[in-house]
């Protein structure tokens, strides 16, 4: 019995007691934020399987960790730059460096700097809404063609100013959709404000409907350059934006976030192609 004892103790220490203080030990470094621990233990039985799923879990950790380090840093940036010119300008006007004629002029500016970080707040707040689950979508029927046409008179001034054709191609006369009509107002207003920006002067927009399966597809086409396929997978990241000299605007780069998630949360689809031709963004829609 005493010899079986010894026997037992060791196989038990070498089976379950040190692998699960290497767990032990791991998970409590990670709680105090070592994100980069990892369980070390190679075998086969229970033991090893909970070990996996541990590493699994810290490796989840650390990509949430990464994610929330990046978010923060990209927030400070987006705030900081609308806040130094403000700053800035405010104050040369108050210490008599920015003479009084050009008051104006500076205001305009410090204007369009607060409206930006407005839109900024304001797609923060959206989308970590959305991201909780705090976002309703109220569902309903509404004209998905006549919400286009209103969206494109919306960007008149904006599209004749720089002499963009656009070509818009609706199927049918009235086309009824189910969802919410203001956060699908949201979704076209960000995809065409997204290909103004990105086409050239004089280019094309082609905004077209079709009919599929009992599904409407909407198509937001622009024959601007197009996105670098390394990048293609990163456009619907928060705060990413594809080389941000070819856009003719500036933007939060939350715009595509919020439109996936309010597309997401009407358990439709959306997706985008590009190529030599230019750039088209495509989400689906249930008719009635």
């Amino acid at each position: 019995m005493f010899i079986s004892a010894i026997i037992i103790y060791y196989f038990s220490e070498k089976i379950l007691i040190r692998p699960l203080n290497k767990i032990n030990s791991t998970a409590k470094s990670i709680a105090k934020g070592e994100f980069d621990k990892r369980v070390e233990l190679e075998s086969d039985d229970e033991i090893g399987d909970l070990a996996n799923s541990f590493n699994y879990m810290a490796d989840s950790l650390q990509s949430l960790e990464d994610m929330r380090r990046s978010f923060i840093a990209n927030i400070s940036h987006e705030l900081r730059s609308p806040m130094t010119s403000i700053n800035g300008f405010i104050t040369g006007i108050i210490d008599g460096t920015i003479p009084k004629e050009k008051w104006i002029y500076y205001l305009n500016i410090v204007h369009d700097e607060i409206k930006r970080l407005m839109r900024l707040i304001n797609d923060i707040l959206d989308l970590a809404r959305l991201e909780s689950g705090e976002f309703s979508i109220n569902i309903g029927v509404f004209d998905l063609n006549e919400l286009i046409r209103q969206r494109v008179i919306k960007f008149e001034d904006k599209i004749n100013r720089r002499g963009i054709e656009v070509n818009v191609k609706l199927i049918e006369k009235k086309l009824k959709v189910k969802g919410d009509r203001d956060r699908i107002d949201q979704v076209l207003t960000n995809l065409i404000d997204n290909a103004i920006k990105f086409v050239e002067d004089k280019g094309l927009i082609e905004i077209k409907t079709e009919i599929k399966e009992r599904k409407v597809i909407v198509h937001i086409y622009n024959n601007g350059p197009a996105i670098p396929k390394e990048e293609i997978k990163y456009i619907w990241d928060r705060f990413h934006k594809v080389d941000k000299a070819r856009s003719k605007g500036g933007g939060t780069g939350l715009g595509l976030s919020i439109v996936r998630q309010i597309i997401n949360q009407h358990g439709e689809t959306i997706w985008v192609e590009s190529g030599d031709f230019g750039t088209r963004f495509s989400f689906t829609l249930s008719l009635v």
